[in-house]
C-alpha cells in the first residue's frame, strides 16, 4: 500500500498544473518569511537541481536568490527592481506579494521543499548535473 506522502508526489508528477501551483506557494512563502541565514543556504542547496516547471518561477526564484535577501520587507522592495535588471520588467508581483492568496493554512517552506524534492528532475537537469 502506498503512503501518503507516495501518492501525493505519484499525483504531482501526472499533474504540471499541481506541480506549478506547489512552485507558487513556494515562492509566495519565501517572499513573506523571514529566514536565517543557515535556512536560507538549505533552501538554496536544496533547490540547486530543480527544474521548474514555469519559466516565470524560475524567474522569481532567480531574482529572489540574486538578492540574497532574507528578509521579507526588503525583498519585496527589491525584486520587482531585481527582476527589472535581469530583464525582465512584467511580471505581476501581487501574485506572489498579496497576503490573501489562499484560504488554507500556509505550507512551510520546508515542507514545500519536501515535497518538491520527491518530484522527478526534468531530462535535462539529469543531464546537467
Amino acid at each position: 500500500m502506498r503512503t501518503p506522502a507516495k501518492r501525493r508526489a505519484a499525483l504531482l508528477r501526472r499533474s504540471p498544473a499541481l506541480r506549478a501551483d506547489l512552485e507558487l506557494r513556494l515562492l509566495r512563502q519565501l517572499c513573506h518569511t523571514k529566514l536565517t541565514r543557515a535556512a536560507w543556504a538549505r533552501i538554496q542547496r536544496d533547490l540547486h537541481a530543480y527544474a521548474w516547471q514555469d519559466v516565470e518561477h524560475e524567474l522569481v526564484y532567480a531574482a529572489i536568490r540574486r538578492l540574497g535577501v532574507t528578509g521579507p520587507q526588503l525583498l519585496r522592495e527589491q525584486l520587482p527592481a531585481e527582476a527589472t535588471r535581469m530583464g525582465f520588467p512584467d511580471i505581476d508581483w501581487q501574485t506572489y506579494f498579496d497576503l490573501t492568496w489562499t484560504q488554507a493554512p500556509a505550507p512551510d517552506i520546508a515542507g514545500i521543499i519536501a515535497l518538491i524534492g520527491k518530484l522527478p528532475m526534468s531530462r535535462a537537469a539529469k543531464a546537467n548535473p
